[in-house]
Parts: structure tokens; C-alpha cells; sequence
């Protein structure tokens, strides 16, 4: 798995577990928000130093693609709210 899709999702991650407020997202959005706050705070403390970046690392590109593609259609989801 290339580096900058890496660093995307440690974005990613980072953001969804600083955003735990159910106040920031649609009511239909919502389960799927807090689920992955839940996982992104799983990634973050996954490992003693609490490195989302070592975490990311350490996993699988079959584990990356299925991150990616979730985080994706959730964000797809979340636009297609906005219309």
C-alpha cells in the first residue's frame, strides 16, 4: 500500500476520533459515524505508543483496502445527505 493513501487515512482515522458527537452528523449517518469513531479509537490505541501512523503500518493491505473503501462510501453517503 502506497505511503500517501497511508497518510490519508491517518487523517482519517485521527478525525473520526476527535468527532464523537452525534450532534455532527445526519441522524441517518450517525450509527455508521460511531462506529467508526469506535475503530479509529481501536487504530489509535492499538499499540502502547498509541501511534495511529505505527498502527496503519503494521496492518495488512487487504486490511487498508477494507478501511479505505469504508471510510470512503461513508463520506459518499454523508454527500449524498447534502444534496
Amino acid at each position: 500500500m502506497d505511503a500517501p493513501l497511508r497518510e490519508r487515512l491517518r487523517v482519517a482515522v485521527l478525525e473520526f476520533g476527535l468527532a464523537d458527537e452525534e450532534r455532527n452528523y445526519p441522524p441517518d449517518v450517525w450509527p455508521e459515524a460511531h462506529a467508526i469513531n469506535r475503530d479509529a479509537n481501536r487504530i489509535a490505541g492499538k499499540n502502547g505508543e498509541g501511534s495511529i501512523a505505527a498502527t496503519l503500518n503494521a496492518m495488512s493491505d487487504e486490511e487498508l483496502v477494507r478501511l479505505s473503501e469504508r471510510l470512503f462510501n461513508f463520506y459518499v453517503k454523508l454527500a449524498e445527505g447534502e444534496d
